[in-house]
């Protein structure tokens, strides 16, 4: 191993060294060890007499450079999970909320504008909404989405469910102006309501709940505040759409 491919490698394992320096540097380091592992292959065969082929192996955190020398045949999906799942208070008047089922979401997100639309269009799907800043509390910053995103308004959805005091069940999502997708449904919420997906037969059942939800494979889209007002005639709106307070509330 020579002394510049040492470097590379430190250079490659720095916290500091940018991603497009990183990729950069991977390349280059793969193309370095082929050709010192090549050139030290050559002058072994040509001192012993040996047919034998030289072996490679090299291992790094990332594929990106091998993918850029060669093409690596990986499976990729772009197809995500989305729970379809109902809101409003009893079965005869409700409506779709379609989100994202991700169970590496820290808590239930939407798309501010989004689901202001929905509060305004349908009014009877909502028990209330709260302003952080109206109410004296601090936004909520949540970190792993372009960088960090803030909540600062939280909408508070009937469910057709009902505890054992005849009460509807409540789900509450947190509400920010950057989310990429219209809604997410996050782990909180997956293990509070004991949600249990099957992805082979598209369904997701819930041990709370005792019911099942339908589940579908598509494309993340963030989709119009315009798309609210075209459910208005639909007997079934579907809208492609936490914080826990008591235990009514998801």
């Amino acid at each position: 191993m020579t002394q510049a491919i040492c470097d590379t490698v430190r250079a490659i394992e720095d916290p500091q060294t940018e991603s497009g320096e990183r990729t950069n540097l991977l390349v280059n380091l793969v193309e370095a060890v082929t050709a010192h592992t090549s050139t030290a292959a050559a002058r072994k065969r040509t001192k012993q007499q040996s047919t034998q082929p030289a072996l490679s192996f090299v291992t790094f955190g990332s594929f990106a450079a091998m993918e850029q020398a060669h093409q690596l045949n990986f499976s990729v999906n772009d197809m995500l999970a989305f729970l379809n799942f109902p809101i409003g208070l009893n079965e005869s008047n409700t409506a779709i909320l379609k989100g994202l089922y991700d169970t590496g979401g820290c808590c239930n997100m939407g798309k501010k504008d989004y689901h202001l639309a929905i509060a305004k269009q349908h009014p009877h799907l909502v028990k209330q909404i709260f302003d952080l800043q109206k109410i004296r509390y601090a936004p909520i910053k949540i970190g792993g989405i372009k960088d960090s995103v803030e909540i600062d308004v939280i909408i508070e959805y009937f469910i057709p469910f009902e505890n054992g005091q005849g009460e509807n069940h409540t789900l509450m999502i947190g509400l920010t102006d950057d989310l990429p997708i219209n809604t997410l449904y996050g782990l909180p919420f997956i293990l509070k309501a004991k949600l249990v997906a099957q992805f082979y037969r598209n369904a997701v059942i819930s041990n709370f709940f005792n019911q099942e939800f339908d589940l579908t494979l598509e494309c993340p889209r963030l989709l119009p505040t315009e798309h609210v007002e075209r459910n208005q005639s639909s007997d079934r709106k579907v809208f492609s759409v936490r914080f826990d307070t008591t235990d009514e509330n998801l």
